[in-house]
């Protein structure tokens, strides 16, 4: 059976032939600042341990019209310049545009 882990590292072989990279994981720190974000703005909620797991891989993903949600740019220990699907942002819009 193929984990979530096997089919990262083929994905990972097809950005490196277009000359692009995988993000970076999310930080401990980053990762407890996102669960507080959650509990503040959608209340008595935790990341499921599964998903915690893929955001210390990695954080967040864009491939091939798949986007799963990392760490909020506003939450991370350092500044990204690249484009970053927050979850607790995506979600305030997604909830604002019912």
């Amino acid at each position: 059976m193929t984990t979530w882990k096997d089919l990262l590292v083929k994905i990972k072989k097809i950005e490196k032939k277009y000359g692009s990279s995988l993000k970076k994981r999310a930080s401990p720190t980053e990762i407890i600042k996102m669960n507080q974000g959650i509990q503040l703005n959608f209340g008595n909620m935790v990341l499921p341990d599964s998903y915690e797991r893929f955001l210390k891989t990695i954080n967040g993903l864009n491939f091939n019209e798949l986007v799963i949600y990392g760490v909020d740019k506003g939450l991370l220990d350092n500044e990204l310049n690249e484009d970053m699907h927050g979850f607790i942002e995506s979600n305030e819009l997604w909830y604002e545009n019912e």
